[in-house]
């Protein structure tokens, strides 16, 4: 059998030089393949077993290895059934265990360039690709992440009509894997933590992350030195950076498990707001400010509405509560609310105490309905500015008190004074305008 001579190159470790390895023994019996599996989307069936298959090895000595592969083997099995075609399988092992499902197989014309050259067929590894006979350049592609990939050639493959060719081919790929568990105080932050790998000794702010991933899921790195930042983000306010510096992944796919311990002082802060005795749910605004500013000139720290979880860094604060009503609106302040940034929830309770009533006005023209008439509501004796403003048929809310009452409609216009809103009670009046 023509020997071949295998070239493998890796995008992340240059490896020099090569060695010989005596093939395993050729098993007795050939193996039954499963299913044609290649880019051409082949429907024929694979091969049938044989009563009596003869397999021939390679020689001793016929194969040279470089780079990450350490050994190479190949089996030739007849195939009375296939003349018409060439099979191959290419079967590929680590130390660290099998890497197939990983490994894509790719055959191009011999001495194509993989950048200039599209594969003329492919598969997976472990799998039976059924091509055309002929010489092909045979290429591995393995990738188990962005980082952890590499590609080598298997220069000059023939493969004949009627004949499955099984390489088997060892590698050893300098990958790791790795697995954060950040954690504070005995609870699991991972959900809430993203991993930065860094080349060992990098600057963040010069440098750009080599691939980043959520914690707590096992990641498959390049063996060797690199730096970790991982970042802990609640919110735009609660946001921990935490470096791991020169953190070692392991080689054939050693698992690295890698506890960490985050200082993470945040509490959250639950407002709940009633308007005598009732619950206001989330219509009350909510803006915090450092314990002693002024909010006039200086920027509130947190705006978010009530009944809401929020998480805040640890400290004390001054906390503005403003219900906006279209006609009627309130504020109060609630003064140095401490959080002690242990993740616990500080609860917050205030009741508006603001009385409110409902107006609802209807208009009559010459005894007849009429509707589309303007309403003003004002303050007792005040003709110059309406404290609000609607239309006739629609409900107004108001703080409960005593107003005056306009409606008009087409130049005409008629006066309702000394209209009483009581709290939790609606009030209807009908005003008749003069023809």
């Amino acid at each position: 059998m023509r020997g071949i001579c295998c070239t493998l190159t890796l995008a992340l470790l240059v490896f020099t030089g090569c060695k010989k390895e005596a093939p395993p023994p050729a098993p007795a019996t050939a193996e039954e393949p499963e299913s044609a599996d290649s880019d051409e989307e082949s429907k024929e069936e694979a091969p049938k077993k044989e009563a009596s298959p003869t397999a021939e090895p390679t020689k001793d000595g016929e194969y040279r290895v470089e780079a990450v592969v350490t050994k190479v083997a190949a089996e030739w099995f007849p195939k009375e059934e296939a003349k018409d075609k060439a099979w191959l399988r290419t079967k590929v092992e680590s130390d660290a265990g099998a890497v197939d499902g990983k490994v894509r197989i790719k055959l191009y014309k011999p001495g194509a360039d993989l950048e200039e050259s599209k594969p003329l067929h492919s598969g997976w590894s472990d799998r039976y690709l059924k091509v055309p006979a002929g010489t092909y350049d045979v290429l591995v592609a393995y990738q188990e992440s962005s980082l952890a990939r590499a590609s080598g050639w298997i220069r000059g493959v023939k493969l004949e009509q009627g004949k499955l060719l099984r390489l088997r081919v060892s590698v050893d790929y300098a990958v790791g894997r790795v697995r954060i568990k950040p954690s504070s105080q005995e609870q699991d932050v991972s959900s809430k933590t993203r991993v930065a790998v860094y080349k060992a000794g990098a600057d963040k702010e010069e440098s750009k992350p080599l691939i980043t991933f959520w914690a707590g899921r096992e990641t498959v790195l390049p063996a060797g030195k690199v730096d970790l930042l991982l970042t802990y983000e609640e919110s735009s306010l609660v946001r921990v950076e935490h470096w791991l510096r020169g953190v070692e992944v392991p080689a054939k796919r050693a698992l690295l498990k890698k506890p960490v311990t985050l200082v993470l002082a945040f509490s959250r802060v639950k407002v709940k707001v009633t308007n005598l005795g009732e619950d206001l749910g989330g219509k009350v605004r909510l803006r915090f400010y450092k314990a002693g500013a002024d909010p006039e000139s200086d920027k509130e720290v947190l705006g978010s509405w009530s009944g809401r979880s929020l998480p805040l860094p640890a400290g004390s604060y001054d906390l503005k509560l403003s219900y906006d009503l279209p006609h009627a609106k309130k504020s109060l302040w609630k003064k140095a609310v401490a959080l002690s940034g242990k993740r616990d929830l500080v609860k917050v309770e205030a009741d508006m105490k603001f009385p409110l009533g409902q107006l609802e006005v209807t208009a009559s023209q010459g005894g007849k309905p009429l509707g589309g008439a303007r309403v003003e509501v004002f303050a007792v004796g005040k003709k110059d500015k309406p404290l609000a403003a609607s239309w006739t048929g629609r409900k107004v809310q108001l703080e409960a008190g005593t107003y005056d009452v306009k409606v008009s409609h087409k130049g005409k216009s008629a006066w309702t004074k000394g209209v009483k809103l009581k709290h939790g009670a609606s009030e209807k009046r009908a005003v008749p305008l003069p023809k």
